[in-house]
């Protein structure tokens, strides 16, 4: 709720004081409500509750620089990424920012994006340890999902300086604090079994080289196809242009082979095959089968449906900044670093079917 100055007559922001008097108690108590420190001060739970839904009902919004004040933190969280490409231009990133922005509101926090750090040059990396400085910044997200590399890993400690900074990967060679790496094993073994558990026996598999992170999944695939001794033969693996939006030869060449379903190293491939299958004559999931990876937003629209992996990357930007916000309020609780296998899960839709023979 605002209220109109009257000297100025502009709009006024509720004040500390306001919440205070509407609440019934002291400015100290609601301070102390506002950094979550009422159970370190006595302050009982149905007080601290009164305050906080007085905050909603006046649409209160802390001062960042009073609580950097009381608290000795800012309570501003800053992310570099590598390169807008891993942020903005993927899905993935964009799913990590997600988690991570969900957990830092939550908390309190929030966050500023500073420029993209490839390639470091000594400019650029004197102009961003300036602005790192200049920000107040409690902690600090390098996002480093497809580039492990020790020197750079270096070069963002001497920038962030004194503050807690942390590095997501999502490979398992990744250097850094938080080291969060999809569990490939296990998303093959999902996508494998549920063609299996299909009918599926003549399996293909398609992918972009140069897509990041594309590699490791194939690599995965194809072990786990040889582990099962399912066969996956060379002529049965296609390298997809995805800048190409005729993917005619490609299917004629699936159907030729007599391939009843094929697994797409993410979801654009897919939706692309997708296409281009129909216009071949052939019937999803009737003739063929198809799964991607990625989980995009639009997969549940196309037709049919695709069915596709979801990697956990909300949920790597989620411990990231839990572990980052633990790190900032209690420094000598978390020494080691977080170095976890997540697992996704596979979304089963229209576009994977019983095989017809």
């Amino acid at each position: 709720m605002t209220e109109m100055d009257k000297k100025t007559g502009r709009t006024q922001r509720p004040r500390i004081a306001d919440v205070a008097k509407a609440a019934g108690v002291s400015q100290t108590t609601v301070s102390f409500v506002l950094n979550n420190r009422e159970e370190e001060m006595g302050i009982a739970k149905e007080t601290a509750d009164r305050v906080r839904a007085t905050m909603r009902e006046l649409d209160y919004e802390p001062s960042r620089h009073a609580q950097a004040l009381s608290t000795g933190r800012s309570r501003l969280l800053g992310v570099v990424p590598y390169s807008s490409r891993n942020l903005y231009r993927t899905f993935m990133g964009q799913r990590i920012l997600e988690g991570f922005a969900t957990i830092s509101f939550s908390r309190g926090y929030h966050f500023v994006i500073f420029e993209e750090l490839a390639p470091l040059t000594p400019d650029r990396e004197t102009h961003l340890r300036r602005a790192v400085v200049k920000s107040e910044i409690d902690g600090l997200v390098f996002l480093n999902v497809d580039y492990p590399d020790e020197d750079i890993e270096e070069q963002m400690r001497e920038i962030a300086g004194d503050i807690p900074i942390l590095t997501i990967g999502t490979s398992e060679d990744q250097v850094g604090d938080v080291r969060l790496s999809i569990h490939l094993e296990d998303a093959a073994e999902r996508i494998l079994g549920h063609f299996i558990e299909l009918g599926h026996q003549s399996i293909g598999l398609a992918y972009h080289a140069e897509t990041e992170g594309s590699l490791p999944v194939v690599e995965a695939f194809r072990r786990r196809c040889e582990e099962i001794d399912v066969p996956l033969p060379d002529e049965n693996v296609f390298i997809v242009d995805i800048n190409k939006t005729d993917q005619s030869l490609i299917a004629k060449e699936v159907h030729k082979r007599g391939i009843t379903a094929i697994f797409c190293v993410f979801d654009l491939i897919a939706m692309k095959l997708t296409f281009a299958l129909q216009d071949e004559g052939l019937s999803i999931p009737e003739d063929i089968s198809l799964v991607g990876f990625g989980d995009y937003l639009t997969t549940p629209h196309i037709h049919p449906p695709l069915t596709t992996f979801s990697p956990p990357m909300r949920q790597i930007g989620e411990i990231t900044a839990s572990y980052l916000i633990e790190r900032i309020e209690t420094p000598t609780l978390l020494k080691n670093p977080i170095n976890q296998r997540l697992r996704g899960e596979l979304r089963i839709r229209g576009s994977s079917g019983r095989t017809r023979s």
